[in-house]
Parts: C-alpha cells; sequence; structure tokens
C-alpha cells in the first residue's frame, strides 16, 4: 500500500501507536515484508513469516510444494531483501525503529488510554493533536505531505510551557503567546511532551530542598518513565551543581539523565547504584556516579550523615515522608560494601551484567570486629570511606566505560611487583557489563599513616627558606644560578646548602630514589601487553610535536584575551611570554628532530607534590587515575617517565612561588626580593631530585641530548598547559607558570649559546 517508502512507514506507525486504543501488528509489518494481495481473501497476511535467507525463508525445512501457503516472491518483499536476521544485524531497520517506538510507548503510559485533542493548524497537510493522562500531555505532529512544511499550532493552553523533543530528548522553543510556529520535512512527525515551565519559587531562593512527591512505591520509583523523567529536570540538576566532586558546573548543561539503575538490597532496604549521564551543549556527555535510596525522615539522624552533599531531595512516598539520600552517607549501606568485598560477593542481573566485590591477599579484615566508617569531610573529585583506621575506600564520581587506570596500576604494583611506596590493593566494585567494558565503582586501598602531602612538608620548607633569606641574606650577594642538570648538595653554592638545609636535601633525594622506583616496577613486567615497554617511534615524535603546536596556539589564544583581566606586571610578563611564541615552537621542533632512542611505559600521570604523602621518614604514592582532562584510555597510553619527572619539578617550581602567594604576611616591598631567591630554591632543589632520579634509575648524572630534550619539552609543555588551568580556575595564580615558562625559556637560549661557543671553539 504504502510502495515500500520507509518515510510513509514511519510517519503510519506513529500515528497508529499515538492514538487511543490498543494498536493491533501482524507478524511481517515489524521488518516492512508486505502481503500477497493475489491470493485473496485474507490469504495475503498467512504467508510464511521471513525469518532469514535460507529454504522457506527460514519458517520450514519441508518442501516448498508441501507449504499451506507459498512464500513471497516479489523481488522488493522477498525473502532474500527482507527478513529478520539481517534487521536485526542492522541498527538503522525497520525492525530497530518498531523496537525503539514500542519501547517508547510503553515508557511514556500515556498512549491508548485518556483524551485526544485536535490541536488547530495553520496548514492542513500538517496534523496535530494532544494526548493527555493524568498530568502528562504529548502533542503530536504529522506532516502527511511529501514536501516540507510550515505551520503555526494554537498551543495558547500550554503558554509558558517547555516543549521536549520525546525520541531525542531534545529541548524545542518554549511556547510564548500561544502561537508555536514550526516546520517539518517530507512525512515528517514529532512526539512532543509538555512539561509545566521550572520557576524559581520563595522556596528555590530560601535554598530548600525541592520535594518529590508520588504514589509509587521507591522499589519502582525509577523504573516509571513519567517519575524518572521529572526526577532528572527538577531533581537532579540541583543536586549536582552544589556536589565538589561534580566538574561540570562551568559548562552549559542540556540535560541530566539516569543512564542505569543497579539495585542492591541492604537490611531490606533497597538502593541504586545510579549512572547519571550529563549531556553538555559544546561538550562530549560524562558519566557520573550516585548510590541512592530514600530514608523515612523519623530515622534519618540514626542511619546517615546529613550534611549538604548527601541528601538529595525531600520527598513525600506513598504518603510517607523523607529524603532521598547519597547512599554512601548511610552507614548501613557503607558496612555492606565492605563486608562484600571481603566476601567476594557477586550479584548477576537480567541484561548480562555482573557487579562483582573484589578481594586481595593483602586484605585481613577482622569479622569479630565490629565495622567502623566515616567518610573525610576532603575537598576532592571523589568520596573517600576510612574503614576500621585500616582501610581507605575511594568511591569513584566520574565514570568512564573503560577500566579505571587508578585500580588497574595500584593493583599491578601491589601484586605483581616488589615496589613498597604506594597503597597495597585491598578490594575494589566493579561492574561487568555484558558487552565485555568495565566501570569501576570503587577501590579499597590499605590506609597509610602519614603527615600529609609532599606539597605541605616542601611549602614549610619554603617558608623556612624565606625565613632564613630574610634574616641574613640582604647582606648577601644572590649567588649566580649554576646551569647543569644534575647538581649535589656539595656542589651548590654555600648560602643556597645554608638556607635549604641537609634535612630538606635529603628528603628530597628519597623523593627522587621513590620515583625512579615506581618507575622500573611500572616496566617491570615484559609479558603483560598493558605494561610493556614500547619504543619509540618516528610517527609518535611528529604526533608529540603536534600535539604540542596544538597546546601552544590554543593556551597562547586564551592568555591573549585574558590580558586585560590580569594585575598590570602579570599583564607584563604576559607580553614577554607571548612574544616567545616563535621560539618555544622552535624548542618544541627538537623532540622530532633528535632521534630518540628510549622507551615508552606507563606511569602516573598527574605526578606533582600533592599525590605523595610523607609519612616522616618516607615517601608514599597515591592517586594513579592520571590526568584528570583525559579519557581513562588516554590516561593508559604509554608516556616517557620522564613526563612524571617533569611534573614533579614543576610542582616543586610552584611550591616556590605559591609560598608567596599564599602567605600575606610578606610586605610588598620585600616580595621582590623574595621571588628572586624562590628562583633559587626552585632551580637546585628541582636539581637535586632530578639528580637523585637519574641515580637511581641507572642514568648517570649526566642527560644526554635526547634525555635532556625530551626533559625540557615535558617541563615546558606542563607550564604552557598550567597557564590555561589558571587563567581558567585561579587568575591570581596565572604569574607562576608564566615565570615557569620565562625561566625555562631563558635556561633553553642560556644552553643554546653555550652550544654555539662550543662548536666555535672546535
Amino acid at each position: 500500500m504504502l510502495v515500500n517508502d520507509r518515510r510513509k512507514v514511519e510517519l503510519l506507525y506513529t500515528l497508529l501507536f499515538s492514538l487511543q486504543g490498543t494498536p493491533v501488528m501482524y507478524y511481517g509489518d515489524e521488518i516492512g515484508m508486505g502481503d500477497n494481495v493475489y491470493l485473496g481473501d485474507r490469504f495475503g497476511v498467512r504467508t510464511p513469516m521471513q525469518w532469514n535467507m535460507n529454504l522457506n525463508a527460514g519458517f520450514s525445512s519441508a518442501n516448498p510444494q508441501k507449504l499451506y501457503l507459498p512464500i513471497i516472491n516479489d523481488p522488493n518483499y522477498r525473502h532474500e531483501a527482507v527478513n529478520v536476521s539481517s534487521q536485526e544485524e542492522n541498527p538503522s531497520s525497520l525492525l530497530w525503529w518498531i523496537k525503539h517506538v514500542i519501547a517508547m510507548r510503553k515508557r511514556l503510559n500515556i498512549f491508548g488510554r485518556g483524551q485526544l485533542k485536535v490541536v488547530e493548524s495553520s496548514n492542513a497537510k500538517v496534523l496535530a493533536f494532544v494526548r493527555t493522562h493524568e498530568k502528562q500531555r504529548i502533542i503530536v505532529v504529522a506532516n502527511l505531505s511529501q514536501f516540507s512544511q510550515a505551520t503555526t499550532l494554537d498551543l495558547r493552553e500550554y503558554k509558558d510551557c517547555d516543549i521536549t523533543e520525546v525520541f531525542s530528548q531534545n529541548r524545542f522553543m518554549d511556547v510564548d503567546e500561544g502561537d508555536y510556529t514550526i516546520t517539518i520535512g517530507p512525512y515528517g512527525y514529532f512526539w512532543f511532551q509538555v512539561d509545566t515551565a521550572e520557576k524559581k519559587d520563595k522556596a528555590d531562593a530560601s535554598g530548600e530542598l525541592p520535594l518529590l512527591r508520588t504514589d509509587i512505591s521507591w522499589e519502582r520509583l525509577l523504573d516509571n518513565y513519567n517519575e524518572v523523567r521529572s526526577f532528572e529536570r527538577k531533581i537532579l540538576p540541583p543536586f549536582m551543581k552544589k556536589c565538589r566532586w561534580f566538574g561540570g558546573k562551568a559548562k552549559v548543561i542540556s540535560k541530566i539523565s539516569i543512564h542505569k539503575t543497579i539495585p542492591v538490597k541492604v537490611d531490606g532496604d533497597s538502593h541504586f547504584l545510579t549512572i547519571i549521564e550529563v549531556h553538555y551543549v559544546q561538550r562530549l556527555p560524562e558519566l557520573y556516579f550516585v548510590p541512592l535510596t530514600f530514608v523515612p525522615s523519623d530515622n534519618i539522624l540514626d542511619r546517615v550523615e546529613y550534611t549538604v552533599q548527601s541528601v538529595v531531595c525531600r520527598a513525600e512516598i506513598q504518603g510517607k515522608a523523607g529524603f532521598i539520600m547519597d547512599s554512601s552517607y548511610d552507614k548501613m549501606f557503607r558496612d555492606f560494601l565492605f563486608l562484600s568485598m571481603d566476601k567476594e560477593l557477586k550479584l548477576k542481573f537480567d541484561d548480562g551484567a555482573t557487579l562483582l566485590f573484589n578481594s586481595s591477599v593483602f586484605a585481613k579484615i577482622d569479622r569479630l570486629k565490629e565495622v567502623d566508617s566515616k567518610i573525610l569531610k576532603s575537598d576532592q573529585s571523589n568520596t573517600a570511606i576510612i574503614y576500621n583506621d585500616q582501610y581507605f575506600f575511594k568511591f569513584y564520581r566520574k565514570l568512564e566505560r573503560e577500566i579505571n587506570p587508578d585500580l588497574e596500576l595500584v593493583r599491578f604494583l601491589s601484586e605483581n611487583t616488589t615496589f613498597q611506596n604506594s597503597p597495597k590493593y585491598a578490594g575494589s566494585v566493579e561492574l561487568h557489563e555484558s558487552d565485555g567494558s568495565t566501570i569501576v565503582f570503587g577501590l579499597l586501598q590499605e590506609k597509610v599513616e602519614n603527615q600529609g602531602e609532599a606539597w605541605g612538608m616542601s611549602v614549610d620548607s619554603v617558608g623556612r627558606f624565606y625565613e632564613r633569606v630574610m634574616a641574613k641574606a640582604k647582606t648577601v650577594k644572590l649567588p649566580k644560578l649554576i646551569n647543569k642538570a644534575t647538581i649535589k648538595f656539595e656542589e651548590s653554592p654555600d648560602i643556597i646548602q645554608e638556607f635549604i638545609g641537609r634535612g630538606f636535601y635529603e628528603r628530597i633525594v628519597r623523593l627522587g630514589q621513590r620515583t625512579a622506583e615506581m618507575h622500573m616496577a611500572l616496566a617491570s613486567d615484559p609479558n603483560n601487553p598493558s605494561f610493556t615497554p614500547e619504543k619509540f617511534t618516528a610517527n609518535y615524535q611528529r604526533s608529540l610535536y603536534s600535539s604540542l603546536r596544538k597546546l601552544v596556539r590554543d593556551r597562547f589564544a586564551l592568555l591573549e584575551n585574558s590580558l586585560s583581566k590580569l594585575e598590570p606586571d602579570v599583564q607584563e610578563l604576559a607580553k614577554k611570554v607571548l612574544s616567545l611564541e616563535d621560539q618555544i615552537l622552535e624548542c618544541f621542533s627538537e623532540v622530532y628532530q633528535v632521534k630518540i632512542n628510549t622507551v615508552k611505559t606507563r606511569i602516573h600521570g598527574d605526578y606533582h607534590l600533592g599525590q605523595v604523602l610523607f609519612t616522616g621518614k618516607d615517601f608514599v604514592i597515591i592517586d594513579f587515575e592520571g590526568e584528570p582532562g583525559l579519557s581513562f584510555s588516554e590516561r593508559r597510553l604509554k608516556k616517557s617517565p620522564l613526563k612524571d619527572v617533569a611534573g614533579m619539578m614543576r610542582s616543586i617550581h610552584y611550591a616556590a612561588f605559591g609560598k608567596i602567594l599564599l602567605n600575606e604576611n610578606y610586605r610588598d616591598r620585600d616580595l621582590e626580593f623574595l621571588e628572586s631567591w624562590a628562583e633559587q630554591w626552585q632551580h637546585y632543589v628541582g636539581r637535586y631530585y632530578l639528580g637523585a632520579y637519574m641515580e637511581r634509575i641507572g642514568m648517570g648524572n649526566t642527560l644526554s641530548t635526547e634525555y635532556d630534550v625530551l626533559l625540557r619539552t615535558f617541563l615546558l609543555e606542563k607550564a604552557i598547559y598550567e597557564l590555561g588551568y589558571e587563567l581558567n580556575g585561579r587568575p591570581d595564580w596565572t604569574i607562576i607558570p608564566l615565570r615557569g615558562i620565562h625561566y625555562l625559556m631563558k635556561r633553553y637560549q642560556e644552553e643554546k649559546e653555550e652550544r654555539k661557543s662550543s662548536k666555535s671553539k672546535v
């Protein structure tokens, strides 16, 4: 009847599914196999179903002559062209389209019941009507013409309402004064969901939590399309934006949706491990993890830690008042996680996914001891839980459908190497999906007793250095920097030795040694493809240079556009750095001009003083998640270990100048004086660290040409990357990466002149 026109078929099915009553489909309709109208009577719709391309369309193995009715032999509709098997393998087929439309019809729970009212259209070729049932409203628009049409719909009843296209969940223009103009393609159609526009009332202005009221039980709430949609639109956006771990606050959000819910029973209470998908206007979507539960008001104080981030919203579920909470703040749920990892519990679900609670040989849980847990209040991108003051559990908030490098590296170092300076792997919570992908919800490690991060230790040392400088150095001439890659304590000027102190020097040496040992451990298994070292290639060097050029172009464009926002002295330094662009690109070009015979290995990826704990005697390296701005697959790529070294040396530079920014007690007239000594501190401390690293890893005490090029490249890359980070997040700190770039280019020019001078002498 429709001459196999896919557009007409889709249009008529959307009308069939959206009208009142129960739509009926006959077998074969879902694949468009057609009818043999020449058979007469009703025999045309009783031909064999076309399952595949085999004999008798896979319907029967009998002799074709013995079939009750013959198979369809029309060239356009016969089983070689149209069959279930081929359409199941094609996501764009009519079969898959029918499946999606039926699933949407079931979720909406409005079609087939309720009321139908025709909407006045200015174009007779465009049919429009509204379906209403309880609080739901769907506007169906259908273009019955073979050409694109424009029409104006009379939607005055829905003034100031939000209009959302059902299948894509894209927002269309809101209804303004009542006339709604729309353009629609040939045989096109829309299902529009109409929602009352969000309005900020006095409760919102006062910061009162939103209220979710429903007659559906908590156990079934997240299975109901309309309740979920209301939850996504009204509850999740304000909750996500107030959470410290949510990284999309500065981005324009187009919508927030619940991607997946995993039900878990804990002492009779229902918890849902919820994966939330956040869609942005100009960025790729991101996945976040929020475990949810409903807690009645009468026992909330007994079960949960009530904080701003722990409460999602107020709720009245089947007349019972309470709160929807983040389950990680529920003690019973936290205990369940801990004990489930010890038991290595496995939960399988109907969709083929498996929730695994893993344990390790290093976990020694005392089952006779009551579980004690508490959430750390620190401001970070994950949620940290301490168990029995013995284990540290990290709930990952931002997720990806790939193994988290933090879990991968910690487990490898614990179970496959003798490296002792990272926390031991003790367990994990992982979701293994039917397609083979893995989502890591959390990582359990041994708790490390410490005196704080190495950043705090270093900043304290810088403070003591400045105190000595202020007390003694005004009468001492600033020593000239020794321009060597590595420097021993005894080789540095006497005044520097006195001001830095041998105690701190020995700590920095130990930090360099531990860094080298970490890199040797990560490269110690040639039989594991994920950790086998790989050689540098010419193509890799060129791709590295291309990425560096793009980084320079993007960051310098951002700097130029931000000049007016900077302080006058910072502007002056920024202009100097901008003038160095050509020299920076020349410096970067060496990374592909020099043949580099070294290897790429797995590295930490986000290595700095804040990722190292100081125990009082030694250092423990933590947080192997990698660079937050990269995807998990990018973080897992093998890179030169010198990239970590460069990250730590830049962190040392930050400690030197950060102390000046952090301490408001320094007098303005002393700042320039202190900044010149800050450069001395970071120069020598960085070289102490590098020397200890090189000696421990077996590189000697002299950088070869190729390693010199790599280290300089990574240092400069890191400083330019930091420039963008500070301009976007902390403009007051922009001067630190600017100083770093200027310092590195000054050293580069000096080395270049030395090379020229030595060549001319030869």
